[in-house]
C-alpha cells in the first residue's frame, strides 16, 4: 500500500487525525454502549441551555427586585423631603415620578417577558 506522501497527502488522513481527538473517543464509547452520539450531544447542549437560562432568570429577577425597591426608596425620600429641601413644583414632581416610574416598570416587564415567555423551550 502506498504511503500518504506518495499519494500526495500533506498530513495524515482525516480518519487517523480524528482518532486522536477526544470527540472521536466519546463517540466510540457511546456507540459501544448503544447510544446515539448526536442525541447525547443534543441532550447535553439542551441541559447546558437550561442551566444558563436558570442562572440568567435568577440574576434578572434579583436585579429587577433591587431596581424596583431602590426606586421606591428614592421616590419616598423625594416625596418626604420635597417641601423642606428640594422645593420641586407639583407639575415637575408629577412628571418626574410618572416618567421614571414608567421606565422602571417598563424595563422590568420587557426583561421578564424575554426570559419568562410562558411557552416550552423544547
Amino acid at each position: 500500500m502506498p504511503s500518504t506522501k506518495e499519494l500526495g497527502f500533506i498530513s495524515e488522513p482525516k480518519e487517523k487525525a480524528n482518532a486522536e481527538d477526544g470527540w472521536a473517543d466519546k463517540e466510540r464509547s457511546l456507540f459501544k454502549r448503544g447510544k446515539d452520539y448526536l442525541e447525547e450531544t443534543k441532550d447535553a447542549l439542551k441541559n447546558n441551555r437550561y442551566r444558563i437560562n436558570t442562572v440568567l432568570r435568577t440574576i434578572l429577577s434579583f436585579w429587577s427586585a433591587v431596581l424596583v425597591t431602590a426606586w421606591m426608596v428614592v421616590v419616598s425620600v423625594v416625596l418626604m423631603r420635597n417641601n423642606k429641601f428640594y422645593h420641586i413644583g407639583d407639575s415637575v414632581l408629577i412628571a418626574l415620578l410618572t416618567t421614571t416610574t414608567i421606565q422602571v416598570i417598563g424595563i422590568s416587564i420587557i426583561a421578564m417577558k424575554d426570559l419568562f415567555h410562558g411557552r416550552s423551550e423544547d
